[in-house]
């Protein structure tokens, strides 16, 4: 591959292309499929684990953006599904970057990357805070929530939830539905 001008951006979509191929993104790995030398690649980060970081600031800035669009104009129940329905989708439609991110540890994450986390959890409890005005009951609608979309995850990308009876899809959104349902009737 000939060689490259290299750039923060660049090296962090050479590390999401490397992990999607569930490949490691080491700045020897990166720095090959660049036609480079990895002691090139720190200029842009200090270490493997401050790439790690712009990593998941990427992913988590990308699902936002995804996140803003398809919730535009919605409120209550349906932004709460679509919500999950979406993180959900994004997450299954890159299972490998999906598993780095779930996995990569809170201290790798900077300053700007706990923003974005902050960020997406207030989007989360503002679309609760449309459907119940109870503080308790906002964050166990969040928490449950994120538990079933990471859990989600996890297991439709382990081909564990393979049914033909029941497509994961749809017992996904079942699940969604039925957990709002028994917070409308409590």
């Amino acid at each position: 591959m000939p060689r490259q001008i290299l750039s923060s951006k660049k090296i962090i979509q050479q590390a999401v292309i490397l992990i999607t191929h569930d490949q490691t993104p080491t700045f020897s790995n990166i720095a090959r499929e660049m036609g480079t030398r990895s002691q090139a690649l720190y200029v842009y980060f200090a270490n493997q684990d401050q790439l790690r970081g712009a990593i998941f600031l990427w992913a988590l800035g990308t699902l936002s953006d995804t996140l803003k669009n398809q919730l535009f104009g919605l409120s209550g129940r349906p932004a709460i599904e679509r919500f999950a329905q979406v993180c959900r989708t994004v997450g299954l439609q890159n299972i490998r970057l999906a598993r780095f991110v779930l996995m990569t540890p809170r201290h790798l994450q900077d300053n700007t990357a706990h923003q974005t986390v902050t960020d997406l959890n207030g989007l989360l409890m503002q679309l609760c805070a449309t459907y119940s005005d109870k503080k308790n009951d906002q964050i166990i609608i969040a928490r449950t929530l994120r538990n079933l979309i990471v859990g989600e995850i996890v297991n439709v990308g382990a081909g564990w939830f393979h049914n033909p009876t029941v497509s994961a899809a749809d017992s996904f959104n079942q699940m969604i539905t039925n957990y709002l349902d028994t917070l409308s009737t409590g």
